[in-house]
């Protein structure tokens, strides 16, 4: 024991010590966790006010009023006002998380000034505002006001506004887009979240205006202190030490990287260590105490345990060897007699599983075989289809036996194992798909193929063309006003193959075609897709390129390596045999 007491302290306080330390760091990670996840409400707030200013801006309704000459008299800017409140206030339109938005349009004197009511006014009350200003320069880009007062609201109010830009001529200004915020918003985000007793979250601007703090009257105040200033000059998420007033601080912050706001935790050092100090005086406690026991207690306990421990290591080597009928010997009611007790019991149950996973096991095959022989066959759905085929033809309804021939090629296509087609197989499954767009878009859509000879045995990895063709169709086509076309070109050029999908409809931005590659618009994960199969497989030399220009079109280009199909080895997947 002389020997053993002081290896045991010491073990002890280094556990205590590495125990303390691991709750501080544990502490510190919960806070910025804690920021973290308001920051994450924080974006949902602004993501909602940039989609309502997106969804304000391609209104249909304002674009082509805007785009119009300026009314001659009070009653036409009157209606035209009218027809735009309507389409903005139209059911579903747009969500309600803000307290209320505003279109100021330019070059309309004759609409409604900001006090008449509604949601179009003229620009004569606000076009000096330097908020105003700041937002024209931005051309485009969200710009935050800081905390303000509504006319005829009561509270204090944020606000993201936007200049939407002509669809016809970007370079043209129609109006600018206000969403009004509520500050009480801001405050059910944060103002439940506790950081140790005392410590508060405040939440301020580029400027260091604050947004959000537990005091009202600090709301749109610039802070003096100095962490601000460092909180400023810091990028993403992080923390340090300070001294506000005489005591240690802990200043938390991260960023909402779409406005460049910092959410700060302010909490006192003392606070978000304390649960250390006291598991280290705990820990000292009871290594002192426990050192006492184990010196009176060591002889009485080390006399009854090595006999026991014997049988019962005797009894575990007969289990080792795989006979699980054995049990120890449990006379006494000693702490042995109750490993051994617990070890019989282990034994027993033990067996009991054994005897359940075997049990559990026919029950799965039993299941297994219960849910193939439920599954429908393939076939059962392609001769349904084909049933609906031949009911549309006598019935004289080509259309209709068009989309189910088309549809029933699909699925062939879909269902089939092979992970690689000829360029031929994809261009037959694209046809298919836009037989049936042509069908709900009539001769508003149409493609065109320049498939240059010769290559038609390519092969490729199967859907790599048409996650393309669908995003020209949807995101290029479909907003776009009047006909448009696809185009689909493909030629040779040494050992590679070059794919075009060019189509002439509403086109994008560079930023926004970044942001397709990296699947962060949630309507382009296709895109994303294609782009990392491609370079997965091939490398990274080959994959998609993209040239876009807003108003232009959009044209998407695929490098894929030569390699041609062997005779013997390419199979038409959607035929028409069953």
């Amino acid at each position: 024991m002389l020997l053993l007491v002081p290896w045991l302290s010491a073990v002890g306080f280094i556990s205590s010590f590495l125990a303390a330390r691991a709750i501080n760091e544990q502490a510190l990670n919960t806070i910025s966790q804690t920021l973290e996840q308001a920051k994450k409400n924080l974006v949902s707030v602004v993501d909602e006010v940039n989609n309502t200013l997106f969804i304000i801006s391609m209104d249909r309704e304002l674009q082509e009023t805007l785009n119009s000459p300026a009314p001659q008299d009070e009653f036409s800017a009157s209606q035209e006002v009218s027809r735009i409140n309507r389409s903005l206030t139209f059911p579903g339109g747009l969500n309600r998380r803000y307290e209320s938005f505003k279109v100021y349009a330019l070059s309309r004197p004759l609409y409604p000034p900001l006090w008449a009511g509604g949601y179009v006014f003229n620009d004569s009350m606000v076009k000096e505002e330097e908020w105003f200003k700041k937002t024209l320069e931005l051309q485009g880009k969200t710009f935050w006001r800081g905390p303000h007062a509504e006319l005829f609201k009561a509270g204090t109010f944020i606000s993201g506004l936007r200049a939407i830009k002509s669809v016809k001529n970007y370079q043209v200004t129609l109006a600018v887009a206000s969403v009004e915020v509520n500050i009480s918003t801001l405050a059910d985000i944060l103002g439940g979240i506790t950081l140790g007793r005392t410590g508060y979250v405040l939440l301020v601007d580029k400027e260091g205006r604050v947004l959000y703090h537990r005091d009202p009257q600090k709301l749109g105040t610039v802070i003096q202190e100095d962490y601000i200033s460092r909180v400023l000059g810091s990028a993403g998420a992080g923390n340090f030490l300070t001294t506000l007033g005489d005591r240690k601080t802990l200043i938390f912050y991260t960023t909402v990287e779409a406005t460049g706001w910092k959410l700060v935790g302010v909490v006192p050092y003392k606070e978000a260590g304390g649960t250390a100090r006291v598991i280290q005086n705990y820990t000292l406690l009871a290594i002192i105490l426990s050192a006492l026991a184990a010196a009176l207690w060591a002889y009485r306990i080390a006399s009854g345990i090595t006999q026991p421990l014997g049988k019962l290591l005797q009894v575990m080597r007969e289990v080792e060897k795989g006979d699980l009928s054995v049990r120890a010997e449990a006379a006494t009611s000693d702490e042995i007699s109750v490993l051994a007790s617990g070890f019989n019991r282990m034994l027993h149950r033990i067996e009991g599983l054994i005897g359940q996973v075997v049990e559990a096991t026919a029950k799965q095959k039993e299941a297994e075989l219960k849910t193939l022989q439920a599954q429908v066959n393939p076939h059962f759905l392609y001769n349904v289809l084909e049933s609906i085929n031949w009911m549309a033809i006598s019935r004289g309804a080509m259309d209709i036996s068009k989309m189910v021939t088309s549809l029933a090629g699909i699925m062939r296509y879909s269902l089939s194992p092979r992970e690689e087609v000829t360029l031929k197989e994809e261009i037959e499954n694209i046809k298919r798909y836009l037989a049936i767009q042509k069908m709900r878009y009539g001769e508003k859509i149409d493609y065109v193929l320049d498939i240059a000879p010769g290559i038609e045995n390519i092969l490729i990895p199967k859907f790599t063309l048409q996650p393309l063709v669908e995003n020209a169709l949807v995101h290029g086509l479909e907003p776009k006003t009047g006909k448009g076309e696809i185009k689909i070109s493909g030629y040779l050029k040494g050992e590679d193959i070059f794919l075009m999908v060019e189509d002439n409809g509403v086109g994008c931005e560079e930023g926004i075609i970044q942001e397709m590659l990296a699947g962060k618009t949630g309507g382009h994960l296709g895109l994303k897709l294609v782009e990392e199969r491609i370079k997965i497989k091939f490398g990274p030399s080959y994959g998609l390129s993209f040239h876009s220009q807003p108003g232009q079109g959009t044209l998407v280009s695929l490098r894929l390596p030569r390699r041609e199909a062997e005779e013997d080895g390419v199979h038409e997947i959607a035929g028409g045999g069953r």
